[in-house]
Order: C-alpha cells, then sequence, then structure tokens
C-alpha cells in the first residue's frame, strides 16, 4: 500500500480528478519560470552559473520534499475522516439492530 501511496504522490499513477484550470496555470508557471531562468543565464559567466544551478537544485529537492509531505498529510487525513465515518456507521448500525 505505501508504494502505491508514494507512486500516486511523485505522479507515476494519475488520479481521476485533474483541474483543467489547474494544469494550465501551472504549465503557464513552469513555461515563465524557464524563460525567465534562460534570460538570466544569459548574463551569468560560468562560476554564478554554477552557483545557480546547485541553487536550483536545492530548491527542487525542497519543494519535491513539502510537497511529499502535503500529499502524505492529506491522504493521512482523508483516510482517518473516511475510516471515522465507517466506524461511524458500523455502530449506528449495530445501535439500530438492538
Amino acid at each position: 500500500m505505501k508504494n502505491i501511496i508514494m507512486d500516486l504522490c511523485r505522479g507515476n499513477i494519475e488520479s481521476e480528478v485533474v483541474s483543467e484550470l489547474t494544469t494550465h496555470k501551472l504549465k503557464e508557471l513552469e513555461d515563465l519560470k524557464e524563460k525567465n531562468l534562460n534570460n538570466l543565464l544569459k548574463t551569468l559567466n560560468n562560476d554564478e552559473k554554477e552557483i545557480l544551478e546547485k541553487y536550483i537544485a536545492c530548491v527542487d529537492e525542497s519543494e519535491f520534499l513539502g510537497n511529499e509531505q502535503l500529499f502524505t498529510n492529506a491522504f493521512s487525513l482523508g483516510l482517518r475522516i473516511a475510516s471515522e465515518a465507517f466506524i461511524n456507521t458500523e455502530d449506528m448500525i449495530e445501535k439500530s439492530n438492538y
């Protein structure tokens, strides 16, 4: 089960619900980031480019870990809510049998 959750988090498994608007906005932002990065790289020397690449790698790793933690927390909360609803339903069924 943990592998399925991690695959879903990392995008290896697609969620059935995907917002077209969000996807479009993310694509626009990615394009803008790439354009601005290319403009910046044109102005930097090799040493500065190396420092920037290291910085970008750290930011990317930090963003990935943050998203992974957010996904895990949200999944855990959703599972907790669903399990409580199921448990409460079972309690109601048991009480109605008396």
